[in-house]
């Protein structure tokens, strides 16, 4: 395996975790001014993603689909932390 299929590989399985997490735990949204932030990779990808953004907009009353940013990025952000269900 070259260098760039393990980087690859080690994001993939990233991401599955923090979507694993937010399906035990809940989708942990930060509000800021409004707008919504969640972890990358915590709604999974594709259509069922948009599906969970769309969900987290109703549930938390914003305007628009929330953001994906990265861990750090997140976890540096200030605002109101809102756990929204996973939908089933």
């Amino acid at each position: 395996m070259n260098k760039n299929n393990h980087s690859s590989e080690q994001e993939r399985l990233a991401r599955n975790a923090v979507m694993a997490e937010s399906q035990r735990t809940g989708i942990r949204v930060k509000i800021v001014q409004g707008k919504g932030f969640h972890i990358q990779g915590a709604l999974g990808v594709g259509f069922g993603a948009w599906s969970r953004s769309a969900h987290i907009k109703k549930t938390c009353g914003l305007a628009q689909l929330s953001t994906a940013i990265p861990q750090q990025q997140w976890d540096q952000l200030q605002g109101d932390i809102r756990v929204v269900p996973w939908p089933h």
